[in-house]
């Protein structure tokens, strides 16, 4: 780089090359009052020469010009500040005289996308949560130099959504969730906004494919405990959805739909499965009369257990008792 570089800066150009922390650094002496053009050009030149045969791409960060030896500090802080700014591109030239009139440090990111961020996770919608994170990023993007002050604050807000987020989720089994997400290592590991977006679509995916799994999972017991709750208190003359849903705490509407799409069945139907099929013990098993079997399955009206009973096995209590007896 320093042989081609220094080659092309020869004509009127004075460049001093050298290593310090890591930096590969070019100093430019010249009489001429304006020559960043040809700078711009010579490293552009430079860059695609390096690329196309070496196959290295790299960012140059470009001070502004500074007078006497003096000025050698502000043009080092200058090209340093350039280079904090490589964040936002794969390789470019990043003139100082360009960042410095960025926007002020005021990034976008209201407390309500927040919260619609954070419950669109929570509940596994991708769609959603991916939507809020695009809006975020392409209006604090739009910017044509945001402030990498503006950028860093923005990504740790949304870390902190997102780890506010892996906390409940954590908590529903007790997992050390943030080692299996490894959220930090992977953002800090990205080097441009460009590909942190991408990591943060990623982790959102995966966040919402753990958030559905915990929620079946989640809801599955829950059905099961509606279950238990229905086949110890069968005998309850007041059982019914709206008994159940108060019970857990439910809206009576939801606790049905939720029954009816993980069981097949309607709470009612579950209800009146589970009472006759203790009613059909109870007739093979006990000499107590049917309207005494009624009440214990919870019918008040023996009229309604006879026709219930009928209507699904296609004949009466007393005609399943006689055959159990016959049998």
């Amino acid at each position: 780089i320093s042989n081609i570089l220094g080659e092309l800066l020869s004509d009127k150009k004075t460049s001093v090359f050298c290593n310090l922390n890591d930096e590969f650094i070019c100093i430019i002496n010249s009489d001429t009052p304006d020559m960043s053009g040809d700078i711009k050009s010579a490293i552009k030149d430079t860059t695609e020469f390096v690329r196309s045969n070496f196959n290295l791409n790299f960012i140059a960060g470009m001070s502004m010009v500074h007078e006497g030896y003096y000025g050698l500090k502000s043009c080092y802080n200058e090209a340093l500040e350039c280079m904090e700014y490589k964040f936002f591109v794969k390789y470019d030239i990043i003139e100082y005289n360009t960042i410095k009139e960025t926007s002020a440090g005021i990034y976008y990111f209201p407390i309500e996308k927040e919260v619609a961020m954070i419950g669109a996770l929570k509940a596994g919608d991708y769609e959603g949560s991916l939507d809020i994170l695009n809006q975020v990023f392409d209006e604090n993007l739009s910017q044509t130099k945001p402030r990498i002050e503006m950028v860093r604050c923005l990504v740790y807000d949304i870390l902190g959504s997102v780890m506010k987020v892996l906390n409940d989720l954590g908590e529903t089994d007790g997992s050390n969730i943030f080692e299996h997400f490894r959220i930090f290592e992977r953002i800090d590991s990205c080097k441009t906004v460009v590909a942190m977006r991408t990591e943060f679509i990623e982790i959102f995916k995966e966040i919402c494919e753990k958030a559905i799994s915990k929620s079946i999972e989640k809801t599955s017991q829950s059905i099961e405990t509606i279950k238990e709750f229905i086949d110890t208190y069968y005998y309850d003359r007041n059982l019914s959805g709206a008994m159940v849903a108060s019970h857990f705490g439910i809206n009576q509407s939801y606790l049905s739909a939720l029954f009816k799409k993980y069981t097949g069945e309607g709470l009612l139907e579950y209800t009146m499965k589970v009472r006759m099929e203790k009613a059909l013990k109870l007739l093979s098993e006990s000499s107590e009369t049917i309207e005494t079997i009624s009440e214990m399955v919870g019918y008040i009206n023996v009229k309604t257990f006879r026709r219930t009973f009928k209507k699904i096995y296609g004949f009466t209590p007393s005609m399943y008792r006689e055959a159990v007896k016959d049998k």
